[in-house]
């Protein structure tokens, strides 16, 4: 268990350098880039693997941490959030559910008419939860730069 978390952890962090320098973002970012990933993909993983959550909501809440952590850096070193948060939930976009999904469709018009109902419900299945979990991504990093930019108008207007 210690073994996968910390795979969980080495991994998401590199994914997102790996965006982050692809991207020319500033170097004094790296590092929060580095434990966005992580986090966002312990977050995940962790809640898929150990804790039966379903892969779609653990993405959500893996997005979740990453937008949380980027407001919070956001304001000690002056970036933009998409700086940090966007390179943090790459990791999470679900890559290989879009690819059976979309290998699917093209497969259809190969395979036997016997065999197209079920390779079409397979089909569906994956793009479908593709699509779940690109949405719980774009949600679950939204809503806390959407509470910090509130929080924030409040705090400039004098208001609490």
């Amino acid at each position: 268990m210690i073994a996968e978390i910390l795979n969980f952890l080495l991994f998401g962090g590199l994914a997102a350098l790996g965006f982050g320098l692809l991207f020319n973002v500033p170097k004094r970012t790296l590092p929060m880039i580095f434990a966005g990933g992580a986090l966002s993909v312990l977050t995940r993983n962790g809640l898929f693997q150990f804790f039966g959550f379903s892969f779609e909501l653990a993405s959500f809440l893996g997005a979740f941490v990453a937008g949380f952590w980027s407001v919070i850096w956001v304001h000690r070193v002056h970036v933009p959030g998409s700086v940090i948060g966007i390179a943090a939930i790459i990791p999470l976009v679900p890559g290989v559910f879009a690819y059976k999904g979309l290998m699917g469709v093209v497969n259809l018009n190969l395979v036997a008419p016997s065999a197209q109902p079920e390779l079409l419900v397979d089909t569906i299945s994956f793009l479908a939860k593709a699509f779940l979990i690109v949405s719980g991504i774009a949600i679950g990093m939204s809503i806390p730069i959407i509470m910090d930019r509130k929080w924030t108008e409040r705090k400039r207007s004098g208001g609490v």
